[in-house]
């Protein structure tokens, strides 16, 4: 019980930290974000935190994106890795039907609807298994999935074909051109700092850069990982 505990604590301040490190941004006066938000509940599944954007940014795809939604997911141990049948295993994402990429499917058909194209990001300090076919598909420079690589093929009875088909089965599309819309607004980000070097590392300097003040080593206490946990408490954080 003491360890899931630990876990999860472990997890909340992954999650707050993330939210600080796009929140500093902001403060900084970052001339691309409007409003950065934590535990915003529009995208199931991708709720964690949230970046708006004053107006379009390019999404690498050729597109272009208004704002960008987080899973925070977050690993005590360092031995695991994620692979494709993760995304589409429910219990990754410890829900109790719904895999990521089926949550994936629905953020984006109500970004559409909504004419307002985002990108979804899983975020999580696991690699992506070498031996895995997501590791083949994984492109480094900006974590999206290689559509180019996924959609080779003479056919279904080719290897990509074999990993489209499950992925369309799974995801009830009808065709690849379907599948590659929804895999496109796709991220993995890996984050391979722990929580203490992300403070150190990549947090303070952004605090003391926004006039925040920075967390010091011989503290034993994070008021930053708290503090927006009990805002959230308060109300919607946007």
């Amino acid at each position: 019980m003491a360890r899931a505990i630990a876990a999860r604590l472990a997890g909340d301040c992954f999650q707050a930290r993330w939210f600080w490190h796009h929140a500093t941004r902001l403060v900084s006066g970052s001339e691309c974000i409007e409003k950065v938000g934590f535990e915003v509940s529009r995208f199931k599944a991708f709720d964690d935190v949230i970046v708006q954007f004053k107006k379009p940014v390019p999404d690498r795809n050729g597109k272009w994106v208004v704002a960008e939604y987080y899973q925070v997911k977050f690993h005590v141990r360092g031995s695991g890795c994620i692979n494709l049948d993760a995304l589409m295993d429910h219990e990754f994402i410890n829900a109790t039907s719904v895999s990521l990429l089926q949550r994936l499917k629905q953020a984006y058909l109500q970004s559409v609807s909504a004419k307002e194209p985002s990108l979804f990001h899983l975020v999580t300090p696991w690699g992506v298994h070498p031996d895995d076919v997501l590791y083949e598909l994984l492109e480094n420079e900006h974590g999206k999935l290689r559509l180019d690589v996924l959609m080779d093929g003479t056919g279904d009875n080719s290897r990509m074909g074999k990993v489209r088909t499950t992925l369309r089965t799974h995801l009830g599309c009808t065709n690849d051109d379907d599948l590659s819309d929804i895999l496109s607004c796709f991220r993995i980000r890996g984050f391979p700092m722990h929580l203490e070097s992300f403070q150190e590392d990549l947090l303070n300097p952004a605090f003391a850069a926004a006039g925040l003040a920075v967390v010091e080593r011989d503290r034993q206490f994070n008021e930053y990982d708290d503090l927006i946990w009990k805002l959230h408490g308060e109300g919607p954080c946007l």
